[in-house]
C-alpha cells in the first residue's frame, strides 16, 4: 500500500511537470497544493490504520464505486448526478460498520 502511494505521487509528479511545460507556471504551483492534499491522505490514512477493519474497507470501496458510477454517469450525460451532494455517503459505512460489530 505505501509503494502505490509513492507510485501515484510519483506519476502526478511527472504528470505535472508535462503539463507545466504545455501550460506554464501555474500548473507547477498547483503540484504542491496537490502533493499536500495527497500527503494529508496518507498521513491520515497511516494513523488510522489500525482501528480500519476489512469490513470497513469493504463497504467504503462498495460506497466510492457507487460514487464513480455516478460520477461517470455524469460524464457520459447519461443521467445528471450531483455526486459532491452524495460525498456525505462516506460517512456511513465509518459510523455503521462498528455499529454493527457491537452486536
Amino acid at each position: 500500500m505505501i509503494i502505490r502511494s509513492y507510485l501515484l505521487m510519483g506519476l502526478d509528479g511527472i504528470t505535472s511537470i508535462v503539463l507545466a511545460s504545455t501550460f506554464g507556471l501555474g500548473i507547477a504551483l498547483a503540484a504542491i497544493a496537490v502533493f499536500a492534499w495527497q500527503g494529508s491522505i496518507y498521513a491520515i490514512a497511516f494513523l488510522l490504520q489500525g482501528s480500519i477493519n476489512t469490513s470497513m474497507i469493504n463497504e467504503l470501496t462498495i460506497v466510492g464505486g457507487i460514487l464513480i458510477l455516478a460520477s461517470g454517469l455524469g460524464l457520459l450525460e447519461i443521467k445528471k448526478i450531483s455526486v459532491l451532494n452524495l460525498l456525505p455517503s462516506l460517512l456511513i459505512p465509518i459510523i455503521v460498520v462498528p455499529l454493527l460489530q457491537l452486536f
